[in-house]
Parts: C-alpha cells; structure tokens; sequence
C-alpha cells in the first residue's frame, strides 16, 4: 500500500509540474504595474527591499508583515520578480498536491474521490496554478500546503514542530494565527466539553503566544505604511458591510457555490443525528467553519478566500455526504465544467469588468443573475442525476 502512495506522489509531481507549465505558457499574466492598487505591487516592494534595490520599507497594511515568500523569491538569482515569485510559488502548489492527497488518505477517503478533488483543486480559476500563471506575484500558494501541515501536527501532537513552524508560517500569511487560536478553543472544548485531557492546552497556548509576539516584531521591525490599522479594525469594518449590505451574504453564498461547484449539493441529505465525539474528524470539521468565517471578515474576495481553505472544506464535504461513486461523479463534472479550465482569464488590469464577472462577489448584477441562475440550474440537475441513479439501484433486475 505504501509503494502505491509513493507512486502516486511521483505521479503527482509530474501532474503538477505538467499543470504548472501549460498554465504558465498561454495564460498572460497580470499586467500588476498599471493599477498601483494591485497587491502584487506591495509584494514586489517586499522583494525589492531584500534585494537591495530600496533602503526603505514603505508596504501597505495587511500586506507588510508577508515576508517568507518574497524573501524565498528574492534569494532566487534573476532580477525578474514575477519568475521567481512564480517558482517559488509553483514550488508549493505542487507541494499542496502531495499535502492533500496525503491527509485525505489519512481520513480513509475514497482514492478515486481523492484524485478527482486534486484535479478539481488544480484546474479551479482560484486555484493555485492558474492564480499563479495569471498573478504569480502572491503568497497563496504556501497556505493550502502549511494548512495541511498544521493540521497534521495539531492532530499528532507534535507541538515542539509546531513551535518551530509557527513564526515562519506566521509571516507567511495571517491566517495561521487565527488557526492557533482555533487549536486553543479546540483544546479547551476537549477538556472541559468532552473531559478530553489528550490536546495539552499548556503547549497550544504557548505557541499562541509566540505567535502574537511574532507579530509584535514583525509589525516592530517591518511596519506599515498605516501603523493605526490592525487586524481587529479591518475584520469589524466588513463584518459592518456584511450586515449593512444583504446583497453580500448572497455574493458570499454564491461565491461558496463558485469555490466548490456542485460538491456543495453533496452534503443536501435528510437529516441525520449528529456525533459530537472528540475525534478528528470534528477538529476537521471547527477548522472548516474556522476558514468560511475568516472568509466573510478577510474582504470582498470571498471565492479566493473560500477557497483558500480547499483542503479542510473538501473533506468536510466528503465526510459529511458521505456520497456514493456515481453520486459524486455527478459533482465532479458538474463542478469541472464550473471551473472553465479551458478558458484564458482575462487580465485584470486590462479590463477589470470582465475579470469581475468571473466572480459572484464583484460581478455586475446581470452575471449576479446568472449565477443564480447557475447555481440552481446546476442543483437541479444534481437532483435529477441522484434521482435516476437512485431509481436504476431499485428497479428489480430482469433475468437475464
């Protein structure tokens, strides 16, 4: 069985750096430096300062304290930043293939189901080989592979790693500190909900707290060019535009629709009795609400940031549904066929409309309405695919 999963890793690679290259060959990339908005241009600032090419570190909020990834970029040789941010970042795409496949064998997850999600979480408009051939200057990429990771070691009580880890992941990308602080609350629920004492909360704690301190000297030695802005302001001023706009919780619904396609319908079943024993199927399932809640207070990306938390939500889904082969054969094509990957995306900086209208949560309202339109379309035919399976299964088989 382990020579099989080796061969599989192999193969995987190849798959990748197979991916990786037709994408980086006819998808343009975003022409980044004519909207001095783009935060690719704060990324570059980044490489430029640990290049040498600027004395002063003049980055934007939110953006300033990502350094692992631009610095990885910088060491590579080349005066090229939008190639080695693309290695770099071609690097753990492939990585977060090998990731997923290995934490959907440890959850005993169906092989085929495991292929075929790698294939979707790789050929997806978000995902992180096209977003990487359209915007190679981001730090997305190392996030599907370290979420994994630290779930892994959260789940083998590995916490002297995780100490280790958790003040390069940190100024990796932000997320990894709210992740700490939902091992802490799951440790505490295991101890005094479950009367679990197997999660140490000294160790997760700690950890924690080197996380913050980590952010303490990040923001010390590499601040903003807005130090009054923190994290706490930007996730209260959009959770106030989620409550005083009710069109965002539609865009954030139909953004989750675009993000997992019609995997979503797979876990619409009648209502079963729900177990809430401390395994680690439930730590899968806190981390995935954990990500969809980060979602709506990150900003008005919602399907980059839904999707962003690919590897816990996918097997959420599974784990949840449950689906039989040919029901989830049906998501599948449904969902691959969402994805367009066979089309270009359009170059944002080019005509930012119609890259916008790829997205629920930024398109105009005509594509708004046909998202919907979409979404329940696709639903319907869901429905009708399960039916008929359903009704071939119980229809009495004639002799032969």
């Amino acid at each position: 069985m382990r020579r099989q999963s080796n061969k599989f890793y192999l193969y995987l690679i190849i798959y990748g750096l197979v991916v990786a290259s037709l994408y980086h060959i006819f998808q343009p990339p975003n022409n980044f430096r004519n909207g001095h908005l783009a935060d690719a241009n704060e990324y570059v600032k980044i490489y430029d300062f640990f290049e040498g090419v600027t004395e002063t570190y003049q980055v934007r909020f939110g953006i300033h304290n990502r350094l692992v990834i631009p610095i990885l970029a910088s060491i590579l040789p080349g005066d090229q930043p939008e190639l080695s941010f693309f290695l770099v970042n071609s690097l753990f795409a492939i990585l977060s293939l090998l990731a997923i496949f290995y934490l959907m064998q440890s959850f005993k997850i169906n092989q085929t189901f495991i292929l075929l999600s790698i294939c979707y979480f790789s050929l997806h408009w978000v995902g992180p080989f096209r977003q990487n051939a359209i915007d190679p200057i981001n730090v997305d990429m190392a996030v599907y592979f370290f979420e994994v990771i630290f779930l892994v070691l959260f789940i083998k009580r590995k916490y002297w790693v995780l100490l280790i880890l958790a003040p390069i992941v940190i100024a990796i990308k932000e997320i990894f500190l709210a992740l700490l602080v939902v091992f802490l609350v799951v440790g505490i629920l295991w101890r005094f909900f479950f009367k679990d004492k197997s999660i140490s909360i000294p160790w997760i704690f700690g950890i924690l707290i080197l996380g913050i301190s980590t952010k303490v000297v990040l923001n010390y030695f590499y601040p903003s060019v807005s130090p009054g802005r923190n994290s706490l302001i930007v996730m209260a001023f959009h959770t106030r535009e989620m409550i005083l706009n009710p069109d965002h919780l539609l865009r954030w619904i139909l953004s989750l629709f675009a993000a997992f396609g019609g995997f979503l319908f797979l876990i619409i079943k009648k209502p079963k009795k729900l177990s809430f024993n401390p395994e680690n199927k439930l730590i899968l399932h806190i981390l995935t609400l954990s990500v969809l809640s980060l979602s709506i207070l990150g900003g008005m990306d919602y399907t980059r940031l839904i999707f962003l938390g690919f590897p816990y939500i996918m097997i959420s889904i599974i784990l949840i549904g449950k689906p039989g082969f040919i029901e989830f054969i049906i998501a599948f094509i449904i969902s691959i066929l969402l994805t367009r990957f066979w089309l270009i995306l359009p170059d944002p900086s080019a005509s930012m409309k119609l890259y916008n209208n790829w997205a629920p949560e930024i398109s105009d309202w005509n594509h708004l309405l046909l998202w919907i339109l979409t979404a329940f379309g696709s639903f319907l035919i869901f429905l009708a695919g399960r039916k008929l399976v359903a009704f071939r299964a119980s229809s009495p088989q004639k002799p032969v």
